[in-house]
């Protein structure tokens, strides 16, 4: 295992993102207490406070608490994603040709075999159950297609994979993440207010101009960010895309003698500043929130409910099957390269933790549905399947650890 850097600065064997796997567990664990408790009725009603927020005396948004953190907090956490994909297609993981091409592939093969799936569940039991299932349970396609990178990292950082599995997760899950904020701007925002999208069309053409100029202060688009935010709001569009479009317009400075005497381009210090925020504070929140099941609901029927299984499998099977097959077939046409030293046993370990859907997949469930039924049947498949990921990828790394110990073992004369 290589040493690395925590957000703090601090010199640390184990990588920054398996503490906030750690958190993410923590979290996931305490809403499922909290759901099964004796305090299950006030876990539900806190969730459920109203929270109000004003701009301007012009425009006002209402939510829920729950809603404040899945709509409000929750773009902080697609900030963070938008900036951290502008990075890498500058200067990182995804910068070349190259480098990107494997875990594009095969971030594609991972998110269309889970939704085609997802979607052969639906109408297998469309053709075969006695009641069929409505239309709306279809609206659930796009679920198992995502990937929680702060979990998949977190428990592979624990294990002490090789570092470029590590790099291969991350910018595979980078392209699942991209395909996933593709998917919520298309199929899960409606009834578009015009005049919202023209005042979002506004803000980001002044984004764009502070972006030539360039304006390298962090306030203005901390500023902007907020307009932007409220103008999304208004619009009808999900907010979560309000982070990304804002990291879109955000500079990143390549000169690292300007860096150096500037302290780092605007979005190294926007990034940095959302790295410990989302991690330790908003993910956790959104977990805390969302991940409660209550388990004395969940029976045989709905276990075996199209949504339940459809989301299930499509994590489980549909991920590893979907990356695997794409890999295979973009390594063999040449188009891409294996991780260096790694194997197709590493791939297949790694493309079982890209079934971890957890924080990504509940919130995509979460725009899907509206039905308490199916929301209930969403969480269980999302808890089910990234479990199934979690157990079955961990035997495969230490079986492949275990061997490879084995043969250095028997290679010492």
């Amino acid at each position: 295992m290589i040493r690395v850097k925590d957000w703090l600065g601090r010199t640390s064997i184990i990588p920054p993102q398996a503490h906030e796997g750690l958190i993410l567990i923590i979290s996931m664990l305490a809403a499922l207490l909290l759901a099964n408790s004796p305090l299950a009725y006030l876990y539900d009603i806190f969730w459920e406070e109203a929270v109000y927020f004003q701009f301007a005396s012009v425009y006002t948004a209402s939510f829920t608490l729950k809603g404040f953190v899945n709509d409000g907090l929750m773009t902080l956490f697609f900030l963070l994603i938008g900036c951290e994909l502008k990075r890498e297609c500058t200067e990182g993981s995804l910068s070349s040709l190259k480098k990107v091409s494997l875990p594009l592939i095969s971030g594609i093969g991972g998110m269309v075999v889970p939704a085609l799936i997802y979607v052969g569940v639906y109408f297998v039991a469309k053709s075969h159950l006695a009641e069929p299932p409505s239309f709306q349970m279809l609206h659930g396609w796009a679920i198992p297609t995502a990937t929680d990178t702060a979990f998949a990292l977190g428990i592979l950082g624990l294990m002490g994979v090789r570092p470029s599995l590590l790099i291969f997760l991350m910018a595979l899950a980078i392209t699942d993440d991209l395909g996933a904020i593709i998917l919520i701007g298309a199929f899960y925002s409606e009834n578009w207010n015009i005049m919202g999208m023209l005042t979002m069309l506004a803000v980001m053409f002044m984004l764009f101009v502070m972006a030539k100029k360039p304006v390298k202060a962090v306030f203005p688009y901390a500023l902007a960010g907020v307009l932007l935010w409220f103008a999304t709001h208004s619009a009808n569009i999900h907010t979560s895309l309000a982070g990304v479009m804002l990291a879109a317009f955000i500079p990143i400075n390549t000169n690292k003698k300007e860096v150096e005497q500037s302290g780092g381009s605007p979005l190294f210090k926007i990034e940095n500043f959302c790295k410990p925020l989302v991690a330790f504070v908003i993910l956790p929140l959104f977990a805390l929130a969302n991940a409660g099941v209550n388990l004395s609901q969940v029976t045989v029927d709905s276990m075996m409910s199209p949504i339940t299984l459809g989301i299930s499998s499509g994590l489980f099977l549909g991920k590893p099957i979907g990356i695997m097959i794409f890999a295979y077939l973009a390594v063999k046409l040449q188009i891409a390269h294996l991780p260096f030293g790694a194997t197709w046993r590493h791939i297949l370990g790694v493309s079982l933790f890209c079934g971890i859907g957890f924080t990504m997949s509940l919130f995509i469930g979460l725009l899907a549905f509206n039905n308490e039924e199916y929301i209930q049947s969403m969480k269980v498949g999302v808890l089910l399947g990234s479990l199934l990921s979690v157990t079955v990828g961990t035997i495969i790394m230490q079986l492949r650890k275990r061997l490879h110990k084995h043969k250095a073992a028997e290679a010492v004369p």
